[in-house]
């Protein structure tokens, strides 16, 4: 059921906003039938006023639908089309449209309600609501057009991925931090693998479920995590281990576990890195040439680096009062993080001397920070990225004082066992 409602998200919240507007009109016609108000509308006045109200809504709605794809058009220049769609596409824009409907249903019901008479009098209490929801409707869609261009802006949506991101990682540092389950397998001569039910990506677990539908004293360790491709009975996305654990577990576990065909990236920490990677590269391509958003990409890089300088990731497990345990696969370790973070914008500034001086100069600020920390795995990933920035320097053929820029720049960062002479070597050779 819960994966038919995130399926079918948006038709359903359409169907809400409707039935909202209808059941509100039905409630205002109740009021209008047991109270009598001394003000009176007139009906033709009621229907000018409410049809005014629909078509007033009507042509705010085209024009906020014309607005956002414009907006749209205007940040994928700088940003991937994909992210923009993201953020076009989010709570705030979806409950507009429900009310925005809502509205619509309403004023359509209330109109309808209206005698045909023109001598009678109009209902007056859903007359006068029909026409304070319209300008609600209208103002709600001015917000959300307003919303969307702010939202929309290179700057904000790199701050947006970025924050995500260091949200995730600080999410995982304190799962691990706190984790005081033996996450040893549970004993047992019986052993079980679960595997994809569908082709698509992971898109949630049902943890309760797994771990109801297994004996006491059963060990469930999740092979795969959020935001994995899974192809339908090939990909093992789960051993279970214990007492009495026949084969046909499987069949049991595999409907908890719920695949999608579409993709989404802030479900996976790795994932959420290339999105990250992906503003730099594109707007670094030659079509897009948004250098200023390289840079706070870069900058943002070094907010990232530091997160997984103060956070150990690790495997996260949960057990039961009855000895069940589920163990989560563990996420990349902070170097694999570190160099997925980096290699990209590595990349892209490689033609850019500025671009990879500052990147230099990022790399070196979280170098030490990792060395205060004593994150030595960490120490060396930094050290080889900033060992090939100025190689792809170097091969980029740069006027001599550039290069020697960033090789100063990486001086500083360095071990204090490679020499001044390895340096030289870059800039003369």
């Amino acid at each position: 059921m819960d994966h038919f409602v995130r399926r079918h998200r948006d038709r359903l919240q359409v169907l809400a906003g409707v039935a909202l507007g209808v059941a509100v009109a039905a409630v205002a016609l109740v009021a209008d039938s047991a109270v009598e108000l001394p003000m009176q509308i007139p009906t033709t006045n009621a229907l000018s006023l409410l049809a005014a109200t629909f078509s007033a809504l009507v042509t705010a709605g085209a024009f906020a639908f014309w607005m956002l794809p414009l907006a749209a058009q205007l940040a994928a220049s700088a940003v991937p089309p994909t992210i923009v769609a993201g953020r076009l596409h989010g709570r705030f824009q979806r409950r507009v449209i429900t009310v925005t409907l809502g509205a619509l249903a309403y004023t359509a019901v209330a109109a309808a309600a209206v005698p045909s008479s023109e001598d009678g009098s109009a209902p007056t209490i859903t007359t006068a609501l029909g026409a304070t929801l319209g300008v609600a409707a209208i103002a709600a869609l001015l917000v959300a057009i307003e919303h969307a261009v702010r939202s929309t802006r290179p700057s904000v949506l790199v701050s947006e991925v970025a924050h995500g991101v260091i949200d995730s990682i600080r999410a995982a540092g304190r799962s691990a931090a706190e984790q005081d389950v033996d996450a040893s397998p549970a004993s047992g001569s019986s052993t079980a693998s679960v595997v994809a039910p569908a082709t698509g990506w992971l898109h949630a677990v049902d943890e309760d479920a797994l771990l109801g539908a297994v004996p006491e004293g059963t060990t469930v360790s999740l092979q795969v995590g959020l935001g994995a491709f899974l192809v339908e009975g090939w990909t093992t996305v789960a051993t279970v281990r214990g007492p009495d654990i026949g084969e046909e577990v499987g069949g049991r576990l595999e409907p908890h576990f719920v695949v999608d065909i579409e993709r989404s990236a802030d479900q996976a920490l790795v994932g959420q890195l290339t999105q990250f990677t992906d503003i730099a590269v594109h707007a670094g391509s030659g079509s897009s040439g948004a250098p200023s958003v390289v840079y706070e990409t870069i900058w943002y890089l070094g907010a990232i680096l530091h997160e997984l300088v103060q956070h150990r990731l690790g495997r996260t497990a949960r057990r039961t009062d009855d000895g069940r345990v589920l163990e989560w696969s563990p996420d990349p370790d902070a170097a694999t993080l570190a160099n997925v973070a980096t290699d990209r914008i590595r990349q892209v500034t490689a033609a850019e001397p500025a671009m990879a001086l500052e990147l230099v100069r990022v790399l070196v600020d979280v170098r030490r920070a990792a060395c205060r920390a004593g994150r030595d795995e960490l120490v060396d990933v930094l050290d080889d990225q900033a060992d090939l920035i100025v190689e792809q320097c170097r091969r980029a053929d740069p006027l001599p004082n550039d290069l020697e820029r960033v090789v100063a720049a990486r001086r500083g960062g360095r071990h204090a066992d490679r020499t001044a002479e390895r340096d030289e070597e870059y800039v003369t050779a």
